[in-house]
């Protein structure tokens, strides 16, 4: 963890430094960023060679961040904010794998196949001169059950399938192991491979495609002094349910030259920050990021939408709140507003989704609205409260396996059950005297009706009647044998 820990800090020289919502927040010289490093001939470019305007937006409240306010800390000239990993971050998780692991957006396949996860989200193909897209997000932080898990407000600027997948994501996450407050934060990721490699707010995973013999290095340049990723925004800066929606917007534009896809937000008097209203330089990917697949060029997709996910099979409860833990029925649900992809020139156009993608309609749903009538444009409204999967034993019978006799021994205890998600469950069996044991069936498949099995040795007879419980995240069921 150490060498982990060594490369993500190495070669940097903080000329400040400042604690912010309990996280320690390093300014870094700019040329110290690993692209400049490699690439010192992009060191004076702070701003696209060409600026574009891009479509204003009207919604008035905005989130507010920690830096550039009156009296609060910020970073010299020529450096920018930096989130600082410490040792502490990494010893919390059992391996550095499950380090990487918690502060990705968990997409297929990051984090193993058939974990939990939830999507209400609406997309359109997009025209071949597409070159971006806004989104403007209201800003919430909705619950989640276990540490780990996620619930994300995003956009995705994609391209291709499966082995030609690549794809540009922003907007806000929760995920308590990179806020503990459980506070939504901004972020930023991009994969040149279909997720088996990518970088989220500087962190990274995979190998590089361009180099399989190294490890994928940060490519994405931040320009501004006072945008800081993975650290909330102040306690104004999100929305309240009964009140006026606050929102964030976030951009992504590739310049007109072709060579960057700079990222921006949107700032205005209410953000506390000394800005201009309107849109302003976070930092940008080059294209080169993509080693010259579909994303060197167009993107054929925006999706919009909320997702929850699951850290781990294992965790108990389920998936928590997505958006603001409002159905999109609701005055408080989520909203994704102003919705637009972008040309060269950077002129808004309206979007008209093609299809969208609801996985639990049971617990999470979305509705959207396509076209400019609005004074939110084109829109979403999306969330849920959150989404338990129920067990129900249908059925438990025994048989004896070692001597058919007298059942002493070994015992298999045959289960059906209803169960909605690829995943394991685990159930505990007892008789009378106290005698019990702990099997669990990992299920395949989507089917309602399943069965699992069981097979244990008994340390002595086992008294009638028996009791069966089985357990799968937060939910359980209970039945006697014999009935």
């Amino acid at each position: 963890m150490k060498d982990k820990l060594l490369e993500i800090h190495s070669d940097t020289h903080p000329r400040a430094s400042f604690h912010v919502n309990d996280v320690i927040v390093d300014c870094i010289p700019f040329e110290e960023q690993p692209w400049l490093r490699s690439h010192p001939e992009d060191i004076p470019v702070k701003h696209p060679s060409k600026e574009v305007r891009l479509p204003k937006l009207t919604n008035a409240n905005r989130a507010k961040s920690h830096l550039g306010e009156s009296g609060s800390p910020r970073c010299p000239e020529n450096t920018i904010p930096k989130r600082r990993i410490t040792l502490d971050d990494l010893t919390k998780h059992e391996s550095l794998e499950t380090f990487v692991k918690s502060v990705l957006p968990i997409n297929p396949p990051i984090i193993g196949f058939g974990l939990p996860r939830g999507y209400a989200t609406a997309s359109q193909t997009l025209l071949s001169g597409a070159q971006g897209a806004i989104v403007d997000f209201s800003v919430w932080s909705p619950q989640t059950i276990n540490k780990g898990d996620q619930s994300i407000s995003q956009m995705w600027l994609t391209a291709g399938n499966n082995a030609t997948f690549q794809s540009l994501e922003t907007g806000w996450m929760v995920n308590r192991t990179v806020v503990q407050s459980g506070s939504s934060f901004p972020f930023y990721f991009w994969t040149p491979n279909d997720y088996q490699s990518g970088c989220i707010n500087r962190v990274c995973f995979g190998v590089d495609p361009a180099n399989p013999s190294k490890n994928l290095t940060e490519q994405y340049v931040q320009t501004s002094d006072s945008f800081i990723f993975a650290v909330p925004w102040n306690a104004s800066g999100y929305s309240q349910k009964g009140q006026p929606p606050v929102f964030i917007g976030f951009s992504w534009h590739k310049d007109v030259d072709g060579t960057k896809w700079w990222h921006k937000y949107y700032c205005a008097p209410g953000n506390g920050l000394e800005c201009q209203t309107g849109w302003q330089d976070i930092g940008y990917l080059p294209v080169t990021a993509f080693n010259g697949g579909l994303l060197s060029g167009s993107p054929d997709t925006l999706t919009v939408g909320g997702e929850v996910a699951m850290q781990s099979s294992t965790s108990p409860g389920g998936t928590g709140q997505m958006g603001s833990g409002d159905p999109p029925s609701s005055a408080n649900s989520a909203l994704q507003t102003n919705i637009s992809w972008l040309d060269r020139q950077g002129n808004g156009n309206n979007v008209v989704f093609t299809s969208d993608t609801v996985t639990e309609p049971s617990c999470y749903n979305m509705y959207a609205n396509s076209g400019s009538s609005s004074s939110y444009g084109t829109y979403i409204t999306f969330g849920g409260n959150s989404c338990w999967q129920p067990v129900s034993i249908q059925s438990f019978t025994e048989a004896c396996i070692s001597d058919p006799n007298n059942c002493w021994t070994t015992r298999l205890f045959q289960i059906q059950f209803n169960w909605q998600l690829s995943n394991a469950i685990s159930c505990t069996i007892s008789d009378q005297l106290g005698n019990n044991s702990i099997c669990w069936d990992t299920l395949s498949g989507d089917s309602l009706s399943q069965t699992g099995s069981c097979t244990y040795a008994t340390r002595g007879r086992m008294i009638l009647p028996y009791l069966l419980k089985c357990t799968g995240w937060n939910s359980s069921a209970s039945a006697l044998y014999p009935p």
